[in-house]
């Protein structure tokens, strides 16, 4: 699904908002707790979820400080330990409409990511980048910018587990800023040739699964909208890493979904073409895994890839029923315990055994057309 390109300042007025609702039924803002990035959901590789109080709180007090220097941190001051920010919500945005620009703040956030040490401090520039190149022009401006060089600083930087969460950060602005977005994404890649290798580099060896979830959503971004960039991912051998880790024990639920989605945007981008790994039985035993150990999201997923193989890879259906999912499916359908599956989930799983029976019954009638 598409981001919502939104003005930076549109946006603060929607979390001065936000921050009134919390405080009025609160009594408070938030914690002080870090401000943590989550990936969106496992619907393909795009990111959308209900925003975090405390990274509404972190986005606000960002926009504050590079306002007015005097004013707005007074003002933060003041309403910041639960007073209704309702009392000062115009005025605050009479000072921020005449603030720093857009490109400002992005490169302020840049500064943060050059000179500062402090992880809090990173990530905080990374969520308010993320923000910002949602909309298409900044994410145009922060090429200009040096944007890229940046994130991919970020993105390649060692560290255990706490670095592993400004590498997911960085690897979501990059997402973000690609996805749907067909001009900076020819504009990423003539920057970075390697833009490509580097992150299904990070997909391969990425230990932090955070991380690891939001290089393939970034990859994807990538990827979508743009030939070159699906070219070098399959001169990469990048469906061979797709493909070994979907199902692995070391793959997280939300990872594998993420991969389901992209095996799915590839096989639709490339109708007509095999992509070798996809077509293996073995990706087929690892289709099936995932349907059987995941809940309906990743059972929906992974039945849209299925489908895609089965009526576009020849040999695909017969690897798949091989593989236990038409037995898999007749289970589903039949209902364990009495608990039958969800309407949109059984359609699809009796379309994909309709698939399987009408390819099956094709493959026997040439059988018998060959030897008459």
């Amino acid at each position: 699904m598409e981001m919502a390109r939104r003005p930076w300042k549109a946006s603060l007025l929607a979390l001065l908002l936000c921050a009134s609702l919390i405080g009025a039924a609160r009594g408070s803002v938030g914690e002080d707790d870090d401000a943590n990035a989550s990936l969106v959901g496992g619907d393909g590789p795009t990111f959308e979820e209900e925003e975090d109080p405390e990274r509404l709180k972190s986005l606000l007090n960002w926009a504050i400080e590079h306002s007015d220097p005097d004013k707005l941190k007074k003002l933060a001051r003041d309403r910041g330990g639960g007073v209704e920010w309702s009392e000062g919500v115009s005025e605050t945005v009479r000072e921020v409409a005449s603030g720093p620009s857009e490109a400002d703040l992005m490169r302020e956030a840049l500064v943060v990511l050059a000179d500062s040490r402090a992880r809090a401090e990173r990530e905080r520039a990374l969520d308010v980048l993320e923000d910002l190149v949602t909309q298409i022009d900044n994410a145009g401006d922060f090429l200009k910018l040096g944007g890229l060089a940046a994130l991919l600083g970020e993105i390649r930087r060692e560290g255990g587990e706490d670095e592993g969460s400004v590498r997911a950060r960085a690897a979501v602005v990059l997402g973000t800023a690609a996805s749907n977005n067909p001009e900076f994404q020819a504009r990423a890649l003539a920057q970075e040739p390697d833009l490509v290798r580097l992150l299904l580099g990070r997909v391969r060896v990425e230990p932090v699964a955070e991380a690891k979830e939001a290089a393939v959503f970034a990859l994807s971004s990538v990827l979508r909208n743009s030939i070159p960039a699906r070219n070098d991912f399959y001169r990469n051998d990048g469906p061979a890493a797709v493909a070994s880790l979907l199902g692995d024990p070391s793959s997280s639920a939300r990872l594998n979904k993420k991969l389901l989605a992209l095996s799915a945007d590839l096989l639709d981008l490339e109708a007509g073409f095999e992509i070798k790994s996809f077509s293996d039985p073995g990706f087929a035993r690892r289709i099936k895994k995932v349907f059987e150990a995941g809940d309906d999201d990743a059972k929906e997923k992974a039945l849209l890839v299925a489908r895609q193989l089965a009526s576009s890879v020849p040999g695909s259906e017969r690897g798949l029923r091989e593989a236990g999912l038409g037995a898999a499916l007749e289970v589903l359908l039949a209902g364990t315990g009495g608990t039958k599956p969800a309407d949109g989930l059984a359609e699809l799983a009796e379309s994909v055994l309709e698939l399987f029976r009408s390819v099956r019954g094709g493959a026997a009638v040439e059988t018998l057309r060959e030897g008459l």
